[in-house]
């Protein structure tokens, strides 16, 4: 059964009042919220109006053709973080070699193929997100060493910056440093990412002027390399039941999205996952999915409980046991006394 979705403020998590004024879909419960909100909400709240309405015409236009495709039907909006230009390539000034670092790419939304199959001995139906074409397009056909850097998606279901769950499950397409460092290393530093954080350069910073560079958050703490693509997903029920399905990634999705890549990696988080691995002791690694360490973070508390239960009820026990034998030896005294008198 699907969990109802929880409608909060997108920065503070108190009830909303009213949504953007261009969009009408961000929500927010002040002024002072939606201005802080403003240098990274801005960047797509045109282009996401204007491609939701347009794949609403086109699914309402478009048929079944026999070509398999149907369009838009097949299609979702995912938030893409382009690399930029690379910085050997940028255009140089008049008056000096120099070259002038290139202005940092704004985010930007983009329609992403869904295929699927279906499990021929349980007939369940998964989905396929074919991402292969915004990652050969950071390297080019020649760079065969960033061509071997295969990209791999990281899941989470909660922002840990508004200390809330996100409105979907996040899958964000990334390549690992675990895929080979010289493949990695290959790739050109992702330029978008450090634009929407306080290590902002460039027109981003001057994008800050106007609401105060004080209001962009820290990080990012990892460094991105190549594009980075984030889809939105219902929440699994089981994955042999439901195992969630893609759909269209909303303005709340891409706030989500901001804050999980500007935060991955924060040591302030590493720290706690691994006092709680520690304490369990588990073997799973940091950074991994966000699901699996809360789950340890319940488990841990709840073995915590069950170790002061079970040492409360020891102590009621051995508290009653030394009532009965004292109850005993009061017992044997007035016999004592009995038999002398």
């Amino acid at each position: 059964m699907a969990t109802a979705e929880i409608v909060v403020c997108a920065l503070c998590n108190n009830p909303p009042t009213s949504p953007c004024p261009d969009c009408q879909e961000l929500l927010y419960c002040s002024a002072a919220c939606q201005a802080d909100d403003a240098l990274v909400h801005r960047l797509v709240c045109a282009e996401f109006s204007a491609l939701s309405l347009k794949k609403q015409s086109a699914i309402a236009d478009d048929g079944d053709d026999g070509d398999g495709d149907n369009g838009e039907q097949n299609h979702v909006l995912g938030v893409l973080f382009p690399v930029g230009a690379n910085t050997a390539t940028a255009a140089t000034t008049s008056s000096s070699s120099a070259p002038t670092p290139p202005p940092p790419p704004p985010p930007a939304l983009v329609r992403v193929h869904i295929g699927g199959f279906t499990d021929p001995d349980s007939g369940i139906s998964f989905q396929e997100a074919d991402v292969a074409p915004f990652f050969a397009a950071a390297s080019g056909p020649d760079d065969t060493a960033a061509a071997a850097a295969v990209p791999e998606p990281l899941h989470t279901e909660r922002n840990r910056v508004r200390n809330r769950d996100t409105r979907s499950m996040l899958e964000v397409w990334h390549v690992p440093a675990a895929s080979g460092s010289s493949s990695r290393l290959s790739l050109t530093k992702n330029a978008c990412i450090p634009s929407l954080g306080s290590a902002g350069t460039g027109d981003a910073a001057g994008m800050a002027e106007s609401n105060g560079a004080q209001q962009q958050q820290p990080g990012p703490f990892f460094e991105w390399r190549g594009p980075v693509l984030v889809l939105a997903m219902t929440r699994p029920t089981g994955f042999m039941v439901d195992p969630g399905a893609y759909r269209d990634c909303a303005l709340q999705d891409y706030r989500d999205a901001v804050d999980f890549v500007l935060d991955y990696g924060n040591d302030l988080h590493a720290r706690r996952t691994q006092e709680v691995l520690a304490t369990l002791g588990a073997g799973v690694g940091v950074g991994g999915d966000d699901r699996r360490v809360t789950e340890l973070e319940e488990a841990g508390e709840a073995e915590e409980a069950e170790e002061a239960e079970e040492a409360e009820e020891a102590e009621e026990a051995e508290e009653a046991e030394e009532a009965e034998e004292a109850a005993k030896t009061v017992v044997i005294e007035m016999q004592g006394i009995s038999l002398e008198t």
